[in-house]
């Protein structure tokens, strides 16, 4: 292979001078039109894409903090759906016990006992600024109940996107007597504004 451009070098050095500056203007052209076609858009694109990336960076870096909240609350709305302020006490009770007893007679529970507890204070944070610093309580709900692993599913599903339950803290689950049937023991949680002391 050295030998053949060793060749190919001689035989070019035996052109005339014209002949030898054609050949180089022929190879400076075929490396242009490579560059032009492959190469140069190849190139272009990556600067494009840094300069996005870039102007990416200094938004983040020149935002202000409001705008950067709001698109996180945007962000946790989007997942965990509507979100409803706490009402009073007596109202959030009667809606959680409402609430469960529909969801378990529409997907076919039996043996059903349902057991919502008086509310307890919880601890001040954000949501006290949600609600104009009214102090928020939590309300339990005791649940226990027999269904099939199928109505079961469905029952958890309906429970956890309730806007009358919070949160499902608690579930267990074991076999019962009837073929294909599971006794079922939960504990569900509502928040509630805990009434004005009269004076």
């Amino acid at each position: 292979m050295i030998r053949q451009i060793n060749t190919l070098w001689d035989r070019l050095d035996e052109q005339p001078r014209v002949m030898q500056w054609a050949f180089w203007a022929l190879v400076g052209m075929v490396l242009f039109v490579i560059w032009s076609y492959f190469l140069s858009p190849i190139a272009t694109d990556w600067a494009a894409s840094a300069d996005r990336i870039t102007a990416d960076v200094e938004k983040i870096k020149n935002a202000d903090d409001p705008t950067l909240e709001q698109f996180e609350i945007r962000q946790v709305a989007t997942a965990i759906g509507p979100v409803a302020v706490p009402g009073p006490e007596e109202q959030g009770k009667s809606d959680l016990n409402d609430e469960i007893i529909r969801i378990l007679q529409d997907n076919n529970a039996s043996n059903q006992s349902v057991v919502v507890r008086d509310g307890q204070r919880m601890r001040r944070g954000t949501l006290q600024g949600v609600v104009q610093s009214k102090r928020i309580m939590r309300i339990d709900a005791d649940v226990r109940f027999e269904a099939s692993d199928a109505d079961l599913t469905t029952i958890l599903t309906q429970l956890e996107s309730s806007p009358a339950v919070e949160t499902i803290s608690l579930v267990r689950i074991v076999k019962a007597g009837g073929p294909y049937m599971l006794d079922v023991s939960m504990k569900l949680e509502a928040w509630v504004i805990e009434p004005r002391k009269s004076s």
